[in-house]
């Protein structure tokens, strides 16, 4: 059997302080669009071994599998394929290896439910935190910043709360309620 060595990197395990000049974002890249996720969802950011995600029959095709993450069954979704985009093994720069940023809603505003667990979700790559004031979200993308067409079909919106000038701001809940 073969050695897997995990990558991990740890988030603040509590909610930060709100920041004067916004809410605190973690910058993610689907393909080449940059997206914000707020903090309060993280729990930590991993790099796996694509062969390490168990296959699970019968899901829908943006749940790739499961992982056994800290002894416990961590679910496996493709963010862009949830999106409308291409799934992760069609793109472009496809690997051994998945960006993995694990979310749940324990560090959300909402309580967890017990029969939920935290979703890993497959992103290109993380580029950083930054702060966005949600209370100045738009309703609309400017077109430019959609430059791979990920977010312009339908199937996408129940997943955004808004726009800022930085991209898109993902809905953490409406992902994580997404799971089946």
């Amino acid at each position: 059997m073969s050695q897997v060595t995990e990558t991990t990197s740890p988030l603040p395990s509590a909610e930060p302080a709100p920041q004067p000049d916004g809410e605190q974002m973690l910058q993610i890249v689907l393909g080449e669009s940059p997206m914000l996720l707020p903090v309060s969802y993280l729990v930590e950011i991993l790099t796996l071994p694509t062969s390490q995600v168990v296959p699970i029959f019968n899901l829908p095709a943006w749940v790739p599998g499961v992982y056994n993450w800290r002894g416990d069954i961590l679910w496996i979704a493709d963010l862009g394929h949830l999106l409308g985009a291409s799934p992760w093994y069609q793109q472009a720069g496809y690997g051994a290896k998945h960006t993995v940023v694990v979310l749940d809603r324990t560090y959300s505003r909402q309580l967890r439910s017990e029969e939920r667990s935290p979703l890993g979700l497959i992103v290109n790559r993380v580029e950083g935190m930054q702060s966005t004031d949600l209370g100045s979200l738009s309703q609309t993308a400017p077109p430019d910043r959609l430059s791979d067409r990920l977010l312009t079909g339908d199937s996408a919106q129940p997943f955004i709360l808004g726009n800022s000038p930085n991209g898109p701001v993902l809905n953490g809940d409406a992902i994580l309620d997404a799971m089946p």
